[in-house]
């Protein structure tokens, strides 16, 4: 049976294994010590990506598979725009789902029906080597794995960041550099209460700001808790704090803001698993995503959420990716 190592156990890698277990010897391996990747939650509050949409096959499919619930986003009662002065509008419909438990819930029972794959948490890899014309080296830095194929699911910009032997070809290297990750300049905030106090109160909980330091805010209340997150710029990762965001929730929703339980800040860009220096330029809109990348004759593949000709950059792009990979190569 031939092997594979996956590098990186985000939904790509994870779905990958899933797929290719049956046909492949697998192995993932993992720099941090959880899975997930970009798909962060702590206790039923998701510090990465949160939403689905129905017009999103792959991502629904994987979810009734796993046997999971979703629901809807909340969106009833007004907006609020936040300029130099406060206007409540009409909030924006959004047709966007949220899964029970979270994202990092859904990467978590993934894993959990895996069979025969293995996965290793604290393997950084550093390093791919192709010396002679069979196998492929990884090495980690606590011991060296060989594959007859590598799926690097790491983001491009991270992708590229490894040492190659023989050195990646300069248009490969370029073009995977020339990527900007996905939430690689982005901090997010979530802030926990015991309940929703701002639906009482008649407002959706989202919220366009120009004054910030949050400049999107959304309900992101759980079964058991209120809570609300919010998006900034890493730019802005100084003005970013508890006492700047509390202040912000205060002005916007009263002083029911002031008694929150617990606030989470993840800087994704400060994750270097996840995003490089050059991440930290805000997108001024979504990117063209989409790319077929791959080294030492097609035997290391590169397959990201960024990688995807179709839903780049989000949860569906992280299977799209994965099903353009087993289907162009036939794996």
């Amino acid at each position: 049976m031939k092997k594979i190592i996956i590098i990186g156990a985000g939904l790509s890698g994870l779905y990958l294994a899933k797929r290719l277990e049956d046909k492949y010897d697998i192995t993932i391996l993992e720099a941090r010590d959880r899975l997930g990747g970009r798909a962060l939650t702590i206790e039923g509050h998701d510090l990465g990506p949160s939403w689905v949409w129905e017009h999103q096959p792959r991502i629904l499919s994987l979810i009734k598979e796993l046997e999971l619930s979703i629901f809807d986003q909340y969106n009833k009662g007004d907006a609020i725009y936040q300029a130099h002065t406060t206007e409540h509008f009409s909030a924006p419909t959004q047709p966007s789902l949220r899964v029970k438990g979270g994202i990092g819930h859904l990467c978590e029972t993934l894993k959990q029906r895996l069979q025969r794959s293995k996965l290793l948490l604290n393997h950084e890899v550093i390093a791919c080597s192709y010396p002679n014309d069979d196998a492929v080296l990884v090495q980690t830095q606590k011991e060296t794995f060989d594959a007859d194929i590598v799926l690097n699911t790491l983001p491009p910009r991270v992708a590229a960041n490894l040492a190659y032997t023989p050195l990646l070809k300069e248009e490969v290297l370029h073009a995977l550099q020339a990527v900007p990750t996905w939430m690689g300049h982005v901090i997010k905030v979530v802030v926990v209460y015991e309940k929703p106090f701002w639906r009482d109160a008649g407002l959706s909980g989202f919220v366009f700001s120009h004054k910030g330091p949050l400049s999107e805010i959304h309900d992101a209340t759980t079964s058991k808790e209120g809570a609300l997150f919010g998006f900034s710029s890493a730019k802005n990762a100084q003005h970013v704090n508890k006492k700047t965001v509390i202040e912000q929730l205060s002005n916007l929703f009263g002083e029911k803001a002031q008694n929150y339980l617990k606030i989470y800040i993840q800087n994704w860009n400060q994750e270097k698993y996840s995003a490089t220096a050059q991440d930290i330029a805000s997108l001024s809109a979504h990117p063209e995503y989409g790319y077929g990348l791959s080294c030492f004759d097609d035997k290391v593949l590169f397959c990201s959420t960024e990688s995807a000709f179709e839903h780049g950059g989000y949860l569906e792009g992280s299977l799209h990716s994965a099903h353009q990979i087993i289907t162009k190569h036939r794996l």
